[in-house]
């Protein structure tokens, strides 16, 4: 049962450098010259299948004592029914037979009959066993007209189910004393590769071990490879998401893909009917076969704008052909689609060799590495489990040919995550250090400009105070020393001159306290100087501020604005009003959600007649001044008097 490949070179056993041609066991020798690259690339691939080949088949189906291998049936076959099988011929052969190597290749129903004798002294055991490695996708099994088992329905030519490994148990009394027969009834067609290998009886003990371990190789591969298929896919997919790689989401599609695809082995009871359970496989099939190239590719950069139309026509292939091919049974659809699959792959394979052959860098290693042990199983399938005699029955590796890709191309896309990984670190390390020293110079450039506003401040309030000391009290140095050199003034007005001074040097230096002033401290100043002007005039001033608390003064300028206002309206009593009384009142007034300062400067004097434009710049002054402080400014007439009231909204 195991495959034997024989390296001949004029009947002797070669070294490694000596093959020229390939000889299998029961197969003419085939003789071809090849280039020496090739040569050992042949002899590489095919010493790998046949070592992997080796333990596998030597585990799965090595015979025991008590068991009998059945390997000659007489069958006959049939395009249309059983009726017409066992109506026809019977031939014998030596199994296992693979419907695909007759000439024409068979489709339909395949009627096998064995016929044995009593078995050896172990038939007296309790409980009997028969085990077939591989039978076609669905068939029935009868032991002396005893119905055995089946699988699928019969009578549904497009039913499909995967070929597993298959174990039946019955009795001693089933056997008969002289002649046995059993009859295996096979359905199948070409394009799912019918078949029978060869058939174990034997105690159940014997060969429920030889089943379990050829369903365990089985099973536990699928499982493996579904496993790790969608881990792979599941991981791929969320770095591409992740990352934003074209690259990345490729290759996790498509293992996705084939995780689902292998779940084809795993399933003996499809969970959609026929024949879109089959239409659905293989277009998983196609697909992941199709992305996992365009993801090589795209991973090498050697896409071209044939391999994208190559690719592009594989695609459109996997979705159409198979499903006519379900929808019509016409097998002549998948097998052309195989074969498309096939160069498509083989394509993908020289463009990926060409690359490394050109490169040779660590991305192509690794892939060609994959590429070659999954060719050499592919190869293995291809050669000993479809066209050699014996290879019906044997295990099948080419599910795991694929894995290989999958795992190499891992490598290479966990190597590139990796290193963007560290490069992103080092990245962010520069980036570290270029902020810490950007942020070092920019604290060193900030701290200087603000010693420099510091610097500024101060000179500007320097200048500021020099300013405010030569406008005020230089101002009242020049009138004192005029008032001196004059003969018409008077001790009184020597005096007012000085206090006049002193207040306007309390007011320059107001600001060196630094909590701005309140607006009552600010009417409070202006008191003593309204009393001595009005004082002067012969006016008498009545104050009638209320408390208005401590409220702050916004700023400096509408302070000075303030006192400018109050100061112009007294002026105007003094020179217009001939007036003998004036009232001051300040009071903070609440109007809905806003607080204001309302100033009434009131005078019993002649009025001012409303009638006749202003001409002379106080008033306007004024108005200009109560612009600039957002405040509203109006004069009412009294009876005698006139009554100016000012209010300023406050913060």
């Amino acid at each position: 049962m195991i495959p034997r490949l024989i390296w001949e070179k004029n009947k002797h056993i070669p070294r490694l450098g000596d093959i020229d041609a390939l000889v299998f066991p029961g197969c003419h020798t085939l003789t071809m010259k090849f280039p020496t690259s090739v040569i050992y690339l042949l002899r590489l691939l095919g010493f790998v299948a046949w070592c992997v080949s080796l333990p596998i088949t030597a585990v799965a189906q090595s015979p025991e004592a008590a068991v009998l291998r059945m390997d000659r049936a007489t069958v006959s076959y049939s395009s249309i029914n059983v009726v017409d099988a066992k109506a026809q011929p019977g031939r014998e052969i030596v199994l296992p037979d693979s419907w695909i190597r007759s000439t024409p290749s068979r489709q339909g129903v395949g009627y096998y009959t064995f016929t044995f004798s009593p078995l050896a002294p172990w038939q007296d055991a309790e409980t009997l066993a028969l085990f077939i490695p591989r039978v076609g996708n669905r068939f029935s099994i009868h032991l002396n007209g005893k119905f055995l088992g089946a699988s699928g329905d019969l009578d549904e030519v497009h039913e499909d189910h995967v070929n597993t490994p298959r174990i039946y148990i019955f009795a001693s009394s089933d056997l008969a004393a002289q002649t046995n027969v059993l009859t295996v009834e096979v359905h199948g067609e070409l394009a799912r590769y019918a078949g029978l290998s060869e058939v174990w009886i034997g105690t159940d003990k014997v060969v429920r071990a030889m089943y379990v371990s050829r369903n365990n190789w089985q099973n536990g591969g699928a499982i493996v490879i579904v496993g790790l298929a969608l881990c792979i896919g599941f991981l791929a997919l969320g770095f591409g998401f992740a990352m934003g790689s074209r690259t990345q989401t490729l290759f996790g599609s498509a293992a996705f893909f084939w995780g689902l695809r292998n779940c084809y082995v795993l399933v003996t009871t499809p969970p959609i009917a026929h024949p879109w359970w089959g239409i659905t496989m293989d277009w998983f099939y196609g697909i992941a076969i199709v992305l996992l190239s365009s993801s090589v590719l795209v991973t090498l950069r050697a896409k071209s704008r044939f391999t994208n139309g190559v690719l592009s026509f594989l695609a459109l292939a996997t979705l159409v052909m198979p499903t006519i091919y379900g929808l019509t049974g016409l097998f002549a659809f998948r097998q052309y689609w195989l074969l498309m699959l096939v160069t498509g792959v083989a394509v993908s394979v020289l463009v990926v060799f060409r690359h490394w052959w050109r490169v040779k860098n660590f991305d192509s290693n690794v892939l060609m590495l994959g590429a070659l042990f999954a060719l050499g199983f592919a190869l293995y399938d291809h050669l000993a489990i479809v066209h050699l005699p014996a290879g019906y029955g044997n295990f099948a590796l080419a599910r795991f040919a694929f894995l290989f890709i999958l795992m190499s191309m891992s490598v290479l896309l966990m190597r590139r995550v990796v290193r963007s990984i560290n490069a992103a670190k080092r990245f962010r390390l520069r980036l570290q250090a270029r902020l810490d020293r950007a942020s070092a110079l920019l604290s060193k450039f900030h701290d200087e400009r603000e010693k420099a506003s510091v610097r500024e401040a101060e000179v500007a309030e320097r200048m500021r105070l020099l300013r405010e000391m030569h406008d005020g009290v230089g101002a009242h140095l020049v009138s004192l020393h005029s008032l001196l050199n004059s003969p018409q003034a008077t001790h009184q007005d020597l005096e007012r001159e000085v206090v006049q001074a002193g207040l306007a040097l309390r007011d320059s230096l107001d600001v060196l306290h630094g909590a701005p002033p309140s607006w009552l401290s600010v009417l409070v100043k202006l008191r003593d100087s309204m009393e001595t002007r009005l004082a002067h005039a012969g006016i008498r001033l009545h104050w009638l501020v209320e408390d208005i608390g401590e409220t702050p003064v916004s700023e400096s300028q509408a302070l000075r604005n303030v006192r400018y206002l109050i100061s112009e309206a007294i002026t105007n009593v003094i020179k217009h009003a001939a007036a003998k009384s004036v009232s001051l009142r300040a009071a903070m007034v609440q109007i809905e959600d806003r607080t204001e300062l309302v100033i009434q400067v009131c005078d019993d004097g002649r009025g001012i007649n409303f009638t006749k434009p202003a001409t002379g710049y106080g008033i306007k002054n004024m108005a200009a001044r109560a612009q600039a402080l957002n405040a509203a400014l109006s004069f009412k007439p009294l009876n005698p008097g006139t009554c100016v009231e000012i209010r300023l909204k406050l913060q």
